[in-house]
Formats: structure tokens, sequence, C-alpha cells
């Protein structure tokens, strides 16, 4: 190998190990990505924080009023103080989109799942009921999918809740989920509720060959990292890095590059010519038994010798 191709290899080799910096991105997978889903943030008005509201949703106090439900009453092993509440006003609705463009290349690789979750309650006697629709949506805003299949309707006694789950591996294109909450309100003083509504994304990738995988002691394994070349073909590299101690922002070095063989699964890195490094899945350790995937972004520092990069926001 050429100085020049091996220069032009470890410039690539190492924007891929600087995906370590996981706490970037941390936040966005393995979390949950609704705002005020367990109804505990208030508003001076009766507006429901980070929700769109249809009719009389309102966020309500637990034992607050009669024929409310208590904390002890919901069943929930951490109900908080408050739930959310549909009126007495026939059917009412509560919407939130969420943004998935950050994910966008883990979901169209079919690597990522959903993890939904919601506590219900209704009133079967009085045929009161709560609900929960999914809709996922493209980059404009088009349904791909859309899932009712999370409902109160059986229960029989309005005053505790059950828990709805669903995993759903998300459809290729999805760019956003818009969640509704539906309360259903038939007749007497109304007992549809909803508490505790998460939506958490999981990347499933890891298992690819091609992850970059960062280590506890600062090491970075990159088994494919792709480099163009002057006649537009794709070349593969297995690289090392090594994060720099107390580096402000994440910098990681060069510490070995070898020829690599091409294995296309979605987790392979990209080196451009403009020295940015594209790193779609880096597992990183959570626990001592648990790691998660995290894409990262890694930008080559200008005449760094030995070659050394950082870690983009």
């Amino acid at each position: 190998m050429k100085n020049s191709e091996i220069f032009s290899t470890c410039k690539l080799l190492i924007l891929t190990s600087s995906i370590i910096a996981m706490p970037v991105f941390a936040q966005q997978y393995a979390n949950n990505l609704l705002v005020n889903g367990d109804a505990e943030t208030l508003s001076s008005s009766n507006a429901v924080p980070g929700w769109m509201i249809q009719g009389n949703v309102s966020i309500q106090k637990y034992g607050s009023k009669s024929g409310f439900p208590t904390a002890t009453d919901s069943g929930l092993s951490n109900p908080g103080k408050n739930f959310f509440y549909g009126g007495n006003e026939g059917e009412a609705v509560a919407k939130q989109v969420v943004d998935l463009t950050f994910a966008a290349n883990d979901i169209d690789h079919g690597h990522v799942q959903m993890d939904f979750s919601a506590w219900l309650s209704g009133e079967g006697k009085q045929n009161d009921s709560a609900s929960i629709i999914l809709r996922f949506l493209d980059a404009n805003q088009n349904e791909l999918e859309v899932v009712e299949q999370l409902s109160s309707a059986e229960q029989s006694s309005g005053k505790g809740f059950e828990q709805r789950q669903l995993s759903w591996i998300l459809p290729e294109s999805t760019r956003a989920i818009m969640v509704e909450l539906h309360f259903n309100h038939v007749q007497g003083a109304s007992q549809s509720y909803i508490d505790d509504v998460t939506l958490i994304l999981n990347n499933n990738s890891e298992s690819g060959a091609c992850a970059a995988v960062y280590e506890v002691d600062g090491r970075v394994h990159l088994p494919c990292v792709d480099v163009l070349d002057a006649k537009g073909d794709r070349q593969s590299y297995d690289v090392y890095l090594q994060l720099v101690p107390n580096s402000t922002p994440y910098r990681f070095v060069l510490k070995s590059i070898a020829q690599g063989v091409l294995d296309p699964d979605g987790c392979e890195g990209l080196f451009e010519s403009s020295g940015n490094l594209q790193l779609p899945c880096v597992s990183v350790p959570v626990n001592e038994s648990e790691r998660a995937i995290f894409p990262a972004q890694l930008q080559l520092v200008p005449s760094s010798n030995p070659f050394t990069f950082e870690l983009l926001p």
C-alpha cells in the first residue's frame, strides 16, 4: 500500500472511531422520546404541555375529585401525582409527533425497534374507553402504517389502570410517529384515563459484523470503514482508534489500519473526501452487562500527526 493510500485510509478509520463519544446520542436511543408522557408537567393555563389537544383533555391529580382514581388505585408502581383525563364531552384527543430523523439510516436498514407502553383505564359499565393510535409517517407526513390495537375497552372498573405494550420494527422511510391518546365518554362522569406513556427506540444492529465497538478503556474497533478511490471504487479497511484521555470535544488517535473485507450490513462506516466520517452503528457499554448502539460523526483534525479525529455534536 502506498503512503498516500495509507494516509487516506487512516483518516477514514479515525473518523469512524469517534463514534465512541456516545453521550451525545444516548439521549435519543433507549430513552422515552415523548414530551410529558407521564402528565407530570403542568401549565398555568388549561393547556397540556407537549400535546396538541382536541376536546377537553386535561391533566388531573390522583384522588383530587370524587370518582377519580387514587395513586394506590392506579396499579402503577410509580404513578406520580397526575394522569391524563378525557373530560365529559364525548370524544377528546391528545396528539404528539415524535421526530425520528436522527435514526433515519438505522430505520431504513430495518434495525430500529419501537417499544411503546401506556397505562389505560375505562369504565366498561358506562362504555367509556381510552385507546391509543400510532401513525408511522414518512418525511412528507404521509402515513406508512397505522396501529390501533391499544385499548382499555375490555376493562370493567374505571379506577384501576391496565398496561398496554407494543414492540414494532419501524417500517422503512419512517421519519416520525404521531401518538394519539383517545378518550371516549358515553354517559355519567367520565372514567377514561391514561398515564405513563412511553415511546422508546432501540437499535438492534449491534449484531452486524460492521458495527464499531467502543470499550471502557477507550479503544475503538472499526471493522468496516469504506473509502472511495479516485475511480469511485469502494475499498474497506479495518481500523483501531484510541480515545485521548480528558479530551474535549472527544478526540481519537489512529493506532492501526489494515485492509478489510467489504461486508455491507448497514453498519459500515463511510469516509468522505471532506474528512467527515459517518458511523451509523457504534456499540457502547452502558453497564457491566449491556451495550447500546448509537450513530456518530467524526471529523479529521487538519494536519494532525498522528492522525486524530474529533467527535461532532
